[in-house]
């Protein structure tokens, strides 16, 4: 036989065939336009709703910014020049410290003076009003607005702002004008940290001795890989201070590539699902054109046509379609994104973090999968075809469709779906307030946290008296924990003091870890030395009864919990100070503290320079096990009774770290306002509070954000899934389409072909239940595990497969009766000729 292997012919059959073929061209094309508009849309949105969920529930200041150089102005100068620097905002203090007004007790507020760039590029909107122009004007947020009762534009307040005079610090009461009030986008931080602004000039004028180092310069980076998930941006904003010579730098961005995709993987997966469904989708319209095309491919056979230019000539038509209707699909589902998920999540407290996503990674994205996809379904569709002789290709009809195919295509949507409900519908206010609160509120110091920016002023004792009188507090449980003066941190370009730290003799089995850890660490700072060769631990005292609520954020490493014994005051807990666990495998165990060990502690007591020699026995060796810092123990490496914490340190009424108060019946607003006149009597900006009451609102809230999302995701994908389901069983019935005939020759009625469609369709929707049942519980417990979730609802879980499975039987019931009248709308005889 002669072959023939020019290639101006194969072009040219190739060109005829989408002439003469114009109809099946048209439906390929439309498929894969719809397909890769589903594809690109719920990738635009898709990274739209996650990312902005993302950023807000992590944002802090500076929120538009990677992070922030720490410098002068002339810092700000070289890296607005740097060309990895998209932009940079500079950000001046007005006040050495936080303000100190009475009405911010309990949240730390900073006056600042920012470029007016910073107010675009950080997500400061107005509500109402104006930006200051002048010095005595102030912009507030709507959520300080709230908490002060600030209603209309204009009002007076009188700051308390701290100035240098002689290098002194001094407190100074200026009068402003509120010229304007933002929406604050730094609401889910709100109840700790407020920022008010005004404009350059202020610092002239009333704080010209105002370090000039002091500045926060916020940046966003140009040349951070997308794909590294963030992990870049310390190394990058590294590199970018030494250059700068910044004096430091700040983000929040801290995590390894490892840590963030470990934290992305349930979003990872749950894209992958859907480009999964989305693959279904394509192959089944690409088997269907490619298997009517099997008896052309004979035809072209008995004139010489090589299986390879078969599948060029088929190859380069599929190119074509291809390429038209994934360049304008899209296109299409990216723009389709731009308008729809702005909309939706403008409905959301998300908003303000809308950012759409990179247009060339989701193009890329889009194309890459539709095209594999194409590529992938007709390659293997056409090495069947064309693997046909000439007369079983004038012979062939459509054979069964590989089952396992469908299955797993229900399966997937189904998964998806299943997931999507749990998440969103699913959120528990109830549970994110147990997560970060134990009791109904907490007043803490920020020495607990954080160090200081300004001297250590103590919670007075008279606080926690007068809270206990309130006629709705059942009681209250005070948690101490020691600190060593002086603290001021030496060496820095800005006074900072020490959180919660005191001094401890190094000496016996302390000394023997301590030391046998720094040398497996090779660092000696990993704990702090003092030059009498003492070191400074975290030390606290709490009440024995508190015990058994704070051991659900430890781990029990050595030991157990024993509230009599911990009461004594002869026991303690203890924690090692490698808290990132960088050694546990490397030093030796015999030089470690057990339980059971008997140790001789000095504390040194600084108000009267002596040392308290007490001998202890290590009830338990404890690890924090504390997510999201509720227990009030977290990394402290001694932990005493109340009692015996009061027997060491004669001014423990100065070292109140936190109260935790239990109400009678909970808290509502009128009894947290009760409260917080008190805490504002206190006169002290380094206290902070929370409660169950305000985060129950916020979550509130919250849910109501998530939940609008997920129902327009659920829609979204609910079309792909039904979509999906619908081409599926549709292509399935027609690779039947001679055994239907057969059948119906022998005598089936239009009953009894619905029923056994019907049947059949039942059995493989309820095949893939099981792989929805198994899969989809697995994939939506680990996706309901990130932290901006509230985890894994069984209830809800089971309510969703029930809908899911009775809106299968119902889709399979409307199928079989589609597919009936379809198939019977020529009679026997005239199919049956076709087929001869």
């Amino acid at each position: 036989m002669f072959r023939n292997n020019n290639k101006e012919i194969v072009k040219s059959l190739a060109a005829n065939g989408l002439k003469k073929n114009r109809n099946r061209n048209m439906v390929m094309v439309i498929a894969i336009f719809l397909a890769t508009v589903l594809i690109s849309f719920v990738l635009t949105a898709g990274f739209s709703f996650f990312t902005t969920m993302y950023e807000s529930s992590q944002a802090t200041p500076g929120p538009g910014a990677d992070g922030a150089l720490i410098g002068t102005r002339e810092t700000y100068d070289k890296a607005l020049a740097n060309s990895q620097v998209e932009w940079a905002d500079f950000v001046s203090k007005c006040s050495t410290t936080s303000l100190h007004n009475d009405d911010f007790a309990g949240i730390q507020t900073e006056l600042l003076a920012p470029d007016e760039s910073f107010y675009t590029h950080n997500y400061i909107a107005l509500i109402q009003g104006v930006f200051p122009k002048t010095k005595t004007q102030i912009l507030i947020s709507d959520t300080l607005a709230q908490k002060i009762g600030i209603k209309e534009l204009g009002t007076e307040i009188a700051l308390q702002v701290v100035v240098l005079q002689n290098n002194e610090e001094q407190e100074q009461e200026i009068p402003f004008e509120v010229c304007g009030i933002y929406k604050n986008p730094l609401a889910n931080i709100s109840g700790s940290y407020e920022e008010i602004y005004t404009v350059p000039d202020f610092i002239e004028t009333y704080n010209p001795e105002m370090p000039k180092n002091n500045n926060a310069i916020y940046v966003k980076l140009n040349n951070l890989n997308p794909f590294l998930l963030k992990s870049d941006v310390y190394g990058k904003l590294s590199e970018l201070g030494e250059v700068t010579h910044a004096d430091a730098i700040q983000t929040k961005n801290y995590s390894t590539f490892a840590y963030s995709l470990v934290m992305a993987l349930p979003l990872l997966l749950f894209i992958v699902l859907i480009m999964m469904s989305g693959y279904f989708l394509i192959h089944n319209v690409f088997a269907i054109s490619v298997t009517s095309d099997v008896r052309w491919f004979g035809m072209m056979k008995t004139i010489g046509t090589t299986k390879k230019q078969l599948k060029a000539i088929y190859m380069r038509q599929v190119r074509i379609l291809a390429l038209i209707g994934i360049s304008f699909g899209a296109l299409a589902g990216y723009v389709v994104g731009l308008l729809l998920a702005p909309e939706i999540i403008h409905m959301t407290d998300y908003y303000l973090y809308y950012k759409a996503p990179n247009l060339w990674l989701v193009l890329l994205l889009a194309i890459l999968f539709s095209w594999l996809t194409v590529w992938i379904s007709c390659s293997r569709t056409l090495r069947t075809a064309a693997s046909f002789s000439s007369i079983e290709a004038a012979r062939y009809t459509p054979r069964h469709k590989n089952k396992a195919f469908t299955v797993i295509s229900f399966a997937l949507s189904g998964i998806v779906f299943l997931t999507v409900c749990n998440v969103s519908f699913g959120f528990q206010v109830e549970n994110m307030v147990d997560r970060y609160n134990q009791n109904d509120s907490r007043i803490y110091h920020t020495a607990n946290f954080w160090t200081l920016d300004e001297p250590y002023n103590p919670i007075t004792e008279e606080l926690n008296t007068e809270i206990e009188k309130l006629s709705f507090v059942e009681r209250t449980d005070v948690i101490y924990r020691a600190k060593t003066r002086p603290d001021l941190i030496e060496g820095l370009s800005q006074r900072m003091y020490e959180s919660f730290l005191a001094e401890v003799k190094l000496d016996g089995k302390l000394k023997q870890e301590i030391e046998a850890i720094a040398e497996v660490q090779g660092k000696a700072g990993i704990v702090q030395r003092l030059p009498n060769g003492n070191i400074k631990l975290e030390i606290s005292g709490l009440p024995a009864q508190r015990l058994e609520q704070e051991a659900k954020y430890l781990k029990i490493l050595d030991g157990e919990i024993n509230i009599e014994k911990f009461e004594s005051g002869d026991y303690i807990l203890y924690q090692d100070i490698d808290y990132l666990n960088i050694t546990d495998q490397e030093v030796d165990t015999d030089t470690k503290i057990h339980a059971g060990d008997v140790m001789e502690l000095s504390f040194y007591e600084d108000s009267t320079d002596t040392y308290h020699i007490k001998e202890v026995t290590v009830m338990a060796v404890i690890e924090k096990d504390d997510r999201y810092g509720t227990g009030d123990i977290s990394y402290n490496n001694i932990v005493l009774s109340d009692t015996l914490f009061q027997s060491i340190y004669p001014n423990y009424n100065e070292r109140i770290a936190s109260i935790q108060i239990v109400s009678k019946a909970g808290l509502n607003q009128q009894q947290i306002e009760a409260i917080t006149n008190l805490v504002k009597k206190e006169h002290n900006t380094q206290i902070r509070m929370d409660s169950r009451y305000e985060d129950r609102n916020y979550y509130t809230h919250q849910k109501t954000s998530i939940m609008i999302l997920g129902f327009f995701l659920a829609l979204i994908l609910g079309i792909i899934g039904i979509s999906n389901m619908v081409n599926t069983l549709i292509t399935d019935t027609l690779a039947r389409k001679k055994e239907v005939l057969i059948f119906q020759a022998v005598g089936m009625t239009r009953k009894q072909l619905w029923k056994a469609l019907f049947k059949k369709n039942l059995f493989l929707c309820f095949s893939s239940a099981i792989i929805v049942l198994v899969a989809g519980c697995y994939i939506t417990v680990a996706v309901a595990s990130a932290s901006m979730f509230t985890g894994f609802n069984k209830m809800l879980f089971g309510v969703s497969f029930f809908l899911l499975m009775a809106f299968m039987v119902v889709l399979c019931a409307v199928l079989a009766t589609i597919m009936t009248r379809q198939l019977n709308k020529k009679s026997v005889v005239e199919r049956l000729r076709e087929i001869e």
